[in-house]
């Protein structure tokens, strides 16, 4: 987590989404996963997606570890952003850490 930014030295930086836009960073410093990621009974039989899309967890994380850059993952599904990818990675690390672990016969 971030460090606390004095007052008076804070900048505005631009939105790596939005070009010619700037951003205050404050805001983006705290969000967590749970500000993107949602579960509903009705929407994907309550897998998580991320917020307002149909667009599940589990989809983007078979396309990050089939070798998808997180740029391709943005393009190929519209309304998607690379804070949404960063936060499905969040979600999927703390999911796993809740889990055993499972021996690989080797």
């Amino acid at each position: 987590m971030c460090g606390i930014v004095p007052p008076g030295t804070r900048k505005l930086l631009p939105d790596t989404e939005r070009p010619g836009i700037l951003v205050d960073p404050s805001p983006l410093l705290t969000m967590t996963w749970e500000d993107r990621i949602t579960t509903k009974k009705t929407v994907m039989l309550g897998k998580p997606v991320i917020r307002g899309t149909r667009i599940t967890v589990e989809t983007v994380m078979e396309r990050l570890a089939s070798g998808w850059s997180v740029d391709q993952v943005v393009t190929s599904y519209p309304g998607v952003t690379v804070a949404d990818v960063h936060a499905c990675l969040a979600y999927a690390a703390e999911a796993v850490e809740h889990y055993r672990t499972i021996q690989i016969a080797g």
